[in-house]
């Protein structure tokens, strides 16, 4: 995995597992990024919103309050301006439905390719390096939205659907020539 210098690029990482928020806050680390961590809900809120993070990963089910309600409240403190993903095991149609209808930008499910993770921290990258550039003003409200749509959740309907990708980031591959899909 090559090692990158973000410039000041911030994320906080909200898990409940130890092992796994420890694991994850270590890969953003050693990959460049200024990384805080919280255990739970209300926590990843209260860092959030202080501390104004590039990038939240945030687990949803978490204790208290669950992934989804600090995704809510996190979007309507700080807007378009964080990149939220969810990184969780919650991981059918509805559940992504659920992350996007909360303002969640992607939704991973676990166990998902550090690559992939990385990849969607580009776009919040960006906005921490226009943010440095312009002085330290707060980023646009454009800034971490603009994923490519093979990155998002929408992009997966289901984990459970025939050749759905688990963690989101990789699109799958087209086959030259073939044909659409059509119903009977």
């Amino acid at each position: 995995m090559p090692r990158t210098t973000p410039s000041a690029s911030r994320v906080l990482v909200v898990e409940d597992n130890a092992d796994a928020r420890e694991s994850l806050c270590l890969l953003l680390s050693l990959s460049g990024y200024e990384v805080r961590k919280a255990a739970d809900g209300a926590e990843g809120v209260r860092q959030a919103l202080e501390w104004r993070p590039d990038a939240v990963i945030s687990d949803i089910g978490l204790p208290g309050l669950d992934g989804w309600e600090l995704g809510r409240r996190v979007r309507a403190g700080l807007g378009r301006a964080v990149l939220l993903v969810a990184l969780t095991g919650f991981a059918n149609l509805n559940d992504r439905q659920r992350s996007l209808a909360a303002g969640f930008d992607a939704h991973l499910a676990k166990p998902a390719e550090p690559e992939d993770l990385l990849a969607l921290l580009g776009p919040a990258r960006r906005v921490a390096e226009d943010r440095a550039a312009r002085g330290g003003c707060a980023a646009s409200d454009e800034g971490p939205a603009r994923l490519p749509p093979y990155l998002t959740a929408s992009a997966f309907p289901s984990c459970d659907a025939p050749g759905a990708v688990r963690s989101g980031a990789t699109p799958p591959p087209a086959t030259p020539g073939a044909a659409a899909p059509t119903s009977r």
